[in-house]
């Protein structure tokens, strides 16, 4: 038996977007890096000292419940906040 993907062709890569230079933990500007590990994944953490890392990116806009800073998702489609994990889709942000 051989496991399909029920979408199709499961994509390569994941899509770009876009990310902010802020930290999630200490609200510091300019102070996100991005480094590579083992096999090209990509890590994001602060490299103000703050001990922040994370393999997901942070998102440009924040929370719409409480203004906190946000994630995106594993899959690029969505971002969470980082303080009361509200999950937000991008199809309901930018809905024609």
């Amino acid at each position: 038996m051989s496991l399909r993907c029920p979408f199709g062709r499961v994509p390569r890569y994941k899509p770009k977007v876009p990310t902010s230079t802020t930290c999630p933990k200490c609200r510091k500007r300019n102070a996100v890096g991005v480094r590579a590990g083992g096999f090209l994944l990509r890590f994001w953490y602060c490299n103000r000292g703050c001990g922040w890392a994370c393999w997901r990116p942070p998102a440009p806009w924040p929370c719409p419940k409480c203004k906190g800073p946000t994630i995106w998702a594993n899959s690029r489609l969505s971002f969470a906040c980082f303080k009361c994990g509200h999950r937000v889709r991008l199809d309901a942000i930018f809905a024609v």
